[in-house]
């Protein structure tokens, strides 16, 4: 078959698939070409019904001061670094309560976090393994604080402490609690997350 015959059979076949797609949206009322309503913008109306107050800049270094706790550089880089894209800051720190390691806190701002969240949570469904224990996988509505997404786990395949993401508002927090010191690192994404 000639290249000319090559590109008409192509031209004819692309031709067809777009008067089906225009007649599936004519026949089923949908339009492909108008842009749907931005979840971002839907949560933001939500968060106002429940009457909270949009909040956009937040210094997490002041929390965690705020709540008695020093930060350290970690040599360890974060689930949160490895997935999202690598142009998009992240911060990552050690968390310490006298000089103990109470956990290891990593966040990035972005109008993408919904979708870097959902990338985070299908890279480590796919990577969970048979001792995987306490799965929690849900949305959150704190009445007086904004939704929030919440996915926390422990699984020694991936991380030696139980792991949390929350994504609230343009934020996605990666947490790690060591051993015994939940209570701290859940005062830690209350304050964070309000």
């Amino acid at each position: 078959m000639s290249v000319r015959k090559k590109l008409l059979v192509s031209g004819g076949l692309l031709t067809a698939l777009v008067v089906l797609g225009a007649t599936d949206a004519y026949v089923n009322g949908r339009s492909y070409w108008v842009p749907q309503q931005s979840t971002l913008l839907a949560d933001a109306q939500m968060d106002m019904q429940q009457g909270v107050r949009p909040q956009h800049r937040q210094d997490a270094a002041l929390i965690i001061r705020t709540l008695g706790l020093t930060t350290e550089t970690p040599r360890e880089q974060s689930i949160l670094r490895r997935i999202i894209p690598p142009e998009r800051p992240t911060t990552e720190w050690i968390l310490l309560k006298n000089g103990d390691r109470v956990g290891f806190l990593a966040f990035t701002e972005s109008a993408d976090v919904k979708v870097y969240y959902v990338a985070v949570k299908e890279a480590l469904h796919a990577s969970f393994s048979p001792s995987l224990s306490g799965l929690v996988d849900e949305t959150q509505s704190p009445d007086g604080s904004p939704v929030r997404n919440l996915l926390r786990f422990y699984d020694p395949a991936i991380s030696t402490e139980t792991v949390a993401f929350v994504r609230v508002r343009q934020h996605l927090y990666e947490f790690h609690f060591a051993d015994g010191r939940s209570e701290v690192m859940e005062g830690v994404i209350r304050k964070l997350t309000e």
